[in-house]
C-alpha cells in the first residue's frame, strides 16, 4: 500500500513539474492584485502620453512656421520642456520595441509632432479626438505570468460616445512594467 502511495506521489510530482500544477486560489489572487496594481499605475501615464502624442498639450502664442514651412505652437509646460522630456515619458510607459514600432516616426518624419525651436519645445498643429477611459476601464486581466500579462481596457461610453475596447500587453523589463503592445478594436461595443 505504501509503495503505491509513493508511486502515485512520484507520478503527480513528475506531471506537475512537466505541465505546471494548478495554483491555489490565494496565489492566483495575489497575482491578479499585483497585475491590477501595475495597470492602475501605468494607465494614467498612458492616458497622459496618448493625449500629448495627439497634440493635447497646453500651448501659447501664435502658430509659427519652421524652416520648412511646417506649423507649430509653443508648448507651455513645467513638466515637458524638450523633445527628450517627451521621449522620457514614452520610456516610462512603453517597452523600447513598441516605441520603435509605433512612436519613433513622430520624432523622425518630415513633419515631426514635437520639435525644439530656439531652445523651446513646440508641438505640430494637429487635430484629432481621443476617447477617455471608461468609468471602470479594466474589463478582464488574462495570461498572468511572471513577466507578462494582458488586460482588456474599455474606452468611452456615456457622453463620450459608444464604448470601445483595446487589449494592452504588459511585460516586465529590468524590474519595470511597461506596455509592450496595444491591440485596438475598431468596432464600438453596444
Amino acid at each position: 500500500m505504501k509503495k503505491r502511495l509513493y508511486i502515485l506521489i512520484f507520478i503527480i510530482t513528475i506531471l506537475c513539474s512537466l505541465t505546471g500544477c494548478p495554483e491555489n486560489s490565494e496565489n492566483a489572487g495575489v497575482k491578479l492584485n499585483a497585475a491590477t496594481d501595475v495597470i492602475n499605475e501605468i494607465l494614467p501615464m498612458y492616458v497622459e502620453a496618448n493625449k500629448i502624442l495627439n497634440g493635447y498639450i497646453e500651448t501659447e502664442g501664435k502658430v509659427v512656421e519652421d524652416e520648412s514651412g511646417k506649423a507649430y505652437k509653443k508648448v507651455v509646460s513645467d513638466k515637458y520642456k524638450s523633445v527628450d522630456d517627451i521621449k522620457n515619458l514614452l520610456n516610462s510607459v512603453f517597452a523600447a520595441e513598441y516605441i520603435d514600432k509605433k512612436y519613433n516616426k513622430i520624432f523622425e518624419r518630415d513633419y515631426p509632432a514635437f520639435k525644439e525651436i530656439e531652445g523651446q519645445l513646440y508641438v505640430a498643429v494637429m487635430s484629432g479626438m481621443i476617447k477617455p477611459l471608461s468609468s471602470n476601464p479594466i474589463e478582464e486581466i488574462n495570461n498572468i505570468e511572471k513577466d507578462s500579462f494582458s488586460v482588456v481596457v474599455k474606452f468611452g461610453g456615456g457622453e463620450s460616445g459608444p464604448e470601445s475596447k483595446s487589449t494592452f500587453y504588459f511585460i516586465n523589463q529590468n524590474n519595470k512594467w511597461l506596455i509592450n503592445n496595444i491591440e485596438n478594436y475598431n468596432e464600438p461595443i453596444n
